[in-house]
């Protein structure tokens, strides 16, 4: 598995050891099929959740389901490389999360979830850094809440225990593979450096992160008008994408994917301190990729915990006035069907900056 990625892919293939030439089999999409498959369980989960709680009729609920199963993580990146393989199964982990912080707040007693939500935080910590950070800074987030409405410690330490010993296993990792275990990837060791020479200059120009590219990641992951041309000539936005970032292709949008999922996700008001404390971790993830030196397709995977947890949470907590059932149905067609469009550009692209051939190359595929 590629090195920085965290360990849990590569555990998934010790039963291969089992069999005769095992190791020589390539299992990436049947990994990414289960992970897909654990993803939706957890979201179904979730929506039933609201329909025994009488938040949803089961007719919005049922379209809701549909909608998320049909579109949004689970179709439009089932493409068979590893890069997905993290990140379909670290949304999965996610996806656990997310159904008991909302088992959590339907019963109003989040202390007998809190296992399950560590747990799901040490797998996501196992596969994939930037989702796991978001899960953890959502649980402690809640532990902190919890504590100061006067939960004692003894019924918390479970799940700080849990939570503490994934972070040594990856701190351990860490440290063998970079001599540092606060360190997740070095980028000046990446082999595709010798393929993109320019990444390194990219980086040193803006950081691997900055404030700066939040509202060209904006843009690239709502309002995708980057591979366009001027009227003279050129890609708009080449000469900031050439200092600053390395998008991929294909061009796709939110708005299109996942207009149900948003507009129940708006509706949200996080007034309370546990919703808050959550809301606030799982958007860490969806800002680091905002302003990071890479923007990528598949990294909008790391969104769909914040959106799923607001889309929830929003329904339960103000269960009043939704969208009528064929705003929900009319929206649920667009996202399934713009899903779809999405993994059909996705394994029409190329991987790696998309630069003004790259783009015309990828037109061409998709017969334009």
């Amino acid at each position: 598995m590629i090195a920085y990625f965290g360990i849990l892919p590569a555990l998934l293939r010790l039963p291969l050891l089992a069999i005769p030439g095992g190791m020589a089999m390539d299992v990436t999409r049947l990994s990414i099929v289960l992970a897909a498959a654990f993803a939706a369980f957890w979201q179904i989960r979730a929506v039933w959740l609201l329909v025994e709680s009488r938040a949803v009729p089961p007719v919005l609920a049922a379209v809701l389901g549909a909608a998320l199963v049909l579109g949004g993580p689970q179709v439009q990146f089932l493409r068979a490389t590893v890069y997905e393989e993290v990140l379909h199964w670290s949304t999965a982990f996610a996806a656990m999360f997310v159904c008991h912080a909302l088992a959590g707040l339907i019963g109003r007693d989040f202390v007998r979830r809190l296992r399950w939500l560590a747990l799901a935080v040490g797998l996501a910590l196992l596969t994939r850094a930037s989702t796991g950070a978001g899960l953890m800074v959502a649980l402690a987030g809640l532990l902190a809440v919890l504590a100061w409405r006067g939960e004692t410690l003894r019924r918390l330490a479970g799940a700080a225990g849990i939570a503490a010993a994934f972070v040594a296993v990856v701190m351990a990792v860490n440290f063998v593979r970079w001599g540092n275990p606060f360190t997740v990837v070095e980028l000046s060791a990446h082999l595709m450096n010798a393929r993109f020479p320019d990444r390194l200059a990219r980086v040193a120009a803006g950081g691997e992160f900055s404030l700066a590219r939040i509202p060209y990641g904006l843009m690239y992951y709502a309002a995708p008008v980057w591979p366009f041309y001027w009227p003279g000539g050129g890609l708009m936005f080449a000469g900031y994408q050439a200092r600053m970032v390395e998008a991929e292709l294909p061009p796709a949008s939110f708005l299109l994917s996942d207009p149900l999922l948003l507009l129940l996700a708006a509706r949200l008001r996080p007034r309370a301190a546990p919703v808050l404390a959550i809301a606030a971790g799982l958007a860490l993830p969806a800002l680091l990729m905002l302003g990071l030196v890479f923007m990528n397709h598949r990294y909008r995977h790391e969104f769909y915990p914040l959106l799923s947890f607001a889309a929830f949470a929003g329904l339960w907590l103000r269960p009043g006035r939704v969208p009528a059932l064929r705003v929900w149905a009319i929206l649920a067609v667009i996202g399934i069907g713009f899903a779809h469009l999405f993994l059909l550009f996705y394994l029409r692209a190329g991987m790696g900056p998309a630069d003004a051939t790259a783009v015309q190359m990828f037109l061409r595929n998709i017969g334009l």
